[in-house]
């Protein structure tokens, strides 16, 4: 049993932010699409609803009226589900997956490992994440289960299952829905406030006249109702509604940042495991060569030609290589397990995929200057920088609009009635109007427009603070990139150049022209080659990775429509 967290959260909200709005509409539809994750058996092959009694955000009277207002979700149609009415949506997004226009992910790779299968496995196998729009009181789970149970992942699966088990995205979710909250509550203050007051008094009073005792006692019974309603507070109310809308809005785009970390860990996770089964194949072949060095001196020392030195320096080199191999299997078990962990998988048990590393493909970059504009223009956490300046503006707001009088209707209706004593009943009705006017309250408030005022410049300052760090970063995983990429056709040739010179050097010892020195070294070139290859194929992929998040466009669509998961 593990616990699903909703995947149209993945499938909706993480697709290319192309603009402000086009973010704000994501993360609404993955308000919608989201639910309490709930344990579901790893062998069901269906997709689990949340049964009616749950409750939606949709059952929230304003959000439902605001998330209406914001989503644009065309093309829906009805379809039956396991009994229960489900809505399809048939959505578009702005965004390529064009590496020199949008997506750093999109460029076609070939296959590095032959001993992994390239092939797709049949259809009925594919993990379908479906994009819904539920009904009121429904909620479903679009983690499908049937991507636990395969036998090899592809990569957007991989990703997948990280997102439906990760805590991080879970709490993501919930900090959202805290705002969400927070904003119907922040219209409160157009409501009057009814309170009932009901108190019961019992006297019992004994007085001494000559000698007798005088018994006096009194029962009551009261009760008051009291309303009170703000008319007017020169527009108070409406600004803290604005604040709370902003503030909703830049949690919003942070949320879309969290998530973007999510699936960027999940991501580094796979490649450190399809990095060390690369490592471990690269190990496995020098292991290979060390031994047929190792055969070599040894074929020449029993034909009386070689010399047991030689042979020794040989064998000591093939044992330092199996020594390597045995350190690179440590390696990957250890990667397994880490990424078994963020999947919800059994740690002691091995994970396949259907792709090992993949040779990249040479394509030009964009233009640096472009996308360091483009991430100016849409990168999530600048976005929420920019909204959090609007909050802190509409703090300031409500901070001096707390100088100004406000005008409240009051009303109250009372009765007391006495069980003993003098039989009288007493009932009040007040109906009024009330002017409050803030006079002196310790020079509160005018120190809460001083905080407002410091969180205004400070919230400017975080802005430009945030443009400087993501263009730093866009810069700096686009250099890492570029070098990369252009280095990826020399050390493919630095590998073809020492096998060649490892072959000619062997050829030499065994004819006896060539040294057992002569020999080692070649072997050794050749292992600082490959691994050295590995190294920059996996940092290609890392680094490609990394761009993609710098520029707010690393999200579950644009994996999914990777070469790395066809």
């Amino acid at each position: 049993m593990k616990k699903i967290l909703l995947a149209s959260l993945i499938y909706s909200v993480l697709f290319p932010v192309g603009t402000a709005s086009s973010a704000v509409n994501n993360v609404h539809n993955f308000i919608d699409d989201i639910a309490t994750s709930r344990p579901v058996s790893t062998g069901e092959s269906r997709a689990v609803s949340i049964p009616q009694s749950e409750t939606s955000l949709k059952e929230l009277p304003d959000a439902t009226q605001y998330l209406r207002e914001v989503k644009a979700n065309p093309n829906r149609v009805a379809q039956q589900s396991e009994g229960k009415t489900w809505t399809k949506v048939s959505s578009t997004y702005q965004g390529s997956n064009e590496i020199s226009t949008e997506s750093p992910l999109s460029q076609p790779e070939q296959s590095l490992s032959q001993s992994t299968s390239l092939t797709p496995p049949p259809a009925q196998n594919q993990v379908v994440v479906q994009d819904f729009s539920v009904k009121k009181g429904m909620e479903p789970d679009i983690c499908l289960t049937n991507a636990a149970s395969k036998n090899k992942l592809s990569f957007y699966e991989v990703v997948v299952l990280a997102m439906c088990n990760d805590p991080k995205a879970k709490a993501t979710w919930l900090n959202l829905r805290h705002y969400q909250i927070a904003k119907d509550g922040s219209y409160a203050g157009y409501m009057p406030t009814v309170d009932l007051t009901s108190s019961f008094n019992h006297t019992d009073n004994t007085t001494k006249v000559e000698g007798q005792d005088i018994d006096i006692k009194k029962e009551s019974w009261a009760h008051t109702l009291e309303l009170s309603w703000l008319l007017f507070d020169f527009g108070q109310r409406e600004a803290s509604v604005d604040r709370a809308k902003s503030e909703l809005i830049a949690v919003e785009f942070l949320s879309l940042s969290d998530l973007q970390d999510v699936v960027l860990d999940s991501a580094q996770k796979y490649f450190s495991v399809i990095a060390a089964e690369a490592y471990l194949d690269a190990a496995r072949d020098i292991e290979l060569i060390a031994y047929k060095s190792l055969q070599v001196t040894k074929a020449k020392r029993e034909a009386g030609i070689g010399v047991l030195a030689d042979e020794l320096q040989a064998k000591n080199a093939a044992l330092s290589a199996t020594n390597y191999r045995i350190k690179a299997e440590g390696d990957v078990r250890n990667a397994m397990g880490a990424l078994a962990s963020v999947l919800g998988k059994n740690i002691t048990k091995d994970i396949s995929f259907q792709r090992g590393l993949t040779v990249p493909s040479q394509r030009s970059l964009n233009d640096i200057n472009q996308l360091i504009e483009k991430a100016l223009n849409q990168h999530p956490q600048l976005l929420s920088a920019k909204e959090q300046i609007r909050v802190s503006e509409k703090e300031l707001d409500v901070a001096k609009r707390g100088f100004l009088p406000s005008v409240y209707f009051t009303s109250r209706w009372g009765n007391d009635r006495l069980k003993y004593g003098p039989g009288y009943d007493t009932e009040e009705l007040y109906m009024g109007v009330n002017v409050k006017v803030p006079l002196f309250s310790g020079f509160s408030q005018y120190n809460a427009v001083r905080t407002a005022q410091n969180k205004v410049e400070l919230t400017k300052n975080q802005l430009a603070q945030t443009r400087q760090d993501i263009a730093l970063q866009v810069w700096q995983t686009y250099q890492r990139l570029t070098t990369a990429q252009n280095n990826l056709t020399n050390m493919s040739e630095l590998v073809a150049s020492s096998r060649k010179a490892y072959d000619i050097a062997r050829g030499r010892y065994q004819s006896g022209v060539g040294s057992i020195l002569e020999l080692l070294n070649t072997q050794n070139d050749l292992s600082e080659a490959q691994m050295n290859n590995v190294n920059t194929m996996v940092d290609w992929h890392l680094a490609r990775l990394a761009l993609a998040s710098s520029l707010g466009q690393l999200n579950v669509s644009t994996i999914k429509n990777s070469p790395l998961n066809q």
